[in-house]
Parts: C-alpha cells; structure tokens; sequence
C-alpha cells in the first residue's frame, strides 16, 4: 500500500511542478518550479510567486498532499507495533503515542493544503509549526524504540535518524522565520526537500520489513 500511495503522490506532485509557472521566495523571476529552491506548498499557491495562474498545479499539490497524508495515516500504526512489539515492549505507552502523534500530524498535514501561504499566511505557518513537532515526537520515539528492537534492521533505524536531523534543523529554521522574523535562509527549501526523501525512505524500509514478516508468516501456516 505505501508503494501504491508514494507512486500517486510522486505523479501528482510532479504534475504540479511541470505546472507551477515560476517564482521563489528568493527569485521571483525564475521559471517553472526548482527542486531544491521551492518549497513543497510553493505549488499550492495560486497564483504562484511570479505572479501567473497556477489554478490546475495548485490541484494537483493538493491532491498529492492528500493523498500522501491520508495514505500514511494506517503507517503509523504499523510502525507503533514494528518499533514497540508487545513481545518486547509489554505495557508502554510509546505504541499509543506513535500512533496518535503521527495520525495528527498527517492530519494537520492535510489541513495545511487548505490553508496555502498566500491566502492564510499565519494559520498557514501556525499549523506549520504547530503539527510539525508533532510528526517529529512520532518518528523520534519509534526511532529510538526501532534501535532498542531486534525486528528493525539499522538501515531503518540510520535512515529515520537522518530524517528526524533534516527535519529538526527544518523545523528551526522556519520557526526562526515565522516566529522571530528572522533572516530567510535559502537552504530551507532543500533541507525540506532531504528531510522528505530520508522521511520516505525511512516509511518504504519499515514497510518492507512488515511486509516481509507478513510473507514469511504465511509460509509457515501454509
């Protein structure tokens, strides 16, 4: 299923950058949407940073945001009982907060598509900075849980430490911005941009130890 979710992510998100016209915070003028000098919610504005419609790129980051959240919704779960086996770890209370914390944040995630930067600037990095700590606490416990468990492989465990790392200084940076007003960094945009790719990746390889568990499960009932 997370296979299935981040390929319909990937193609819609791709959709809207093909879309998006042009524009940066820090290059009004430049053309077509840049990987690592927009930001993710750059494609949901409308019109975009240079000024041009952007109606059907906005869609189409919609739909990629959306889908990607709500997808990863049942992930969460799935990582609480990965990095947190009753086998292991009988009575803690880190499953429930893996869950929950990480369905918030996917949630929050969702909403903030609804609120682009244009059009609601402070609810916009309000919710930002408000759902954000909430995903990193996720990932973070099921981290640190994940290295205590003999089920998750150090592959898993050193790709969401890379992700929690991008997305703190991430986090930092745009709370600098929003909160404190302080200087923009033109980093910001591509440590968003590592701290998803280390994110997903660290999603694709805790899926595929439970999938590989299921599989091996089946073998021996049959």
């Amino acid at each position: 299923m997370v296979c299935g979710v981040l390929v319909l992510f990937s193609f819609a998100m791709g959709a809207a950058m093909g879309a998006y016209p042009g524009g940066t915070f820090f290059d009004p003028n430049r053309v077509g949407y840049d990987f690592w000098d927009n930001f993710w919610c750059d494609a949901l504005r409308n019109p975009a940073l240079n000024g041009l419609v952007n109606a059907r790129g906005a869609r189409m980051a919609t739909i990629a945001m959306w889908v990607l959240s709500a997808g990863l919704l049942p992930f969460w779960g799935m990582a609480a009982e990965l990095c947190v086996p009753t086998s292991e770890f009988p009575s803690s209370a880190a499953r429930g907060a893996i869950r929950w914390l990480g369905m918030g944040a996917m949630l929050g995630m969702m909403a903030v598509t609804l609120l682009p930067s244009n059009h609601f600037p402070f609810l916009h990095g309000f919710l930002v900075t408000f759902v954000g700590p909430m995903g990193i606490l996720a990932a973070w416990i099921a981290v640190a849980k994940g290295r205590a468990s003999r089920r998750v492989p150090g592959l898993a465990s050193l790709l969401g430490s890379l992700a929690l790392l991008m997305a703190i200084v991430n986090l930092a940076q745009y709370g600098r911005q929003f909160w404190l007003e302080a200087e923009p960094s033109p980093l910001l945009p591509g440590l968003q941009k590592l701290a998803t790719l280390f994110f997903l990746s660290w999603v694709l390889c805790l899926s595929a130890v439970v999938l590989s568990g299921r599989r091996a499960a089946r073998r021996l009932t049959r």
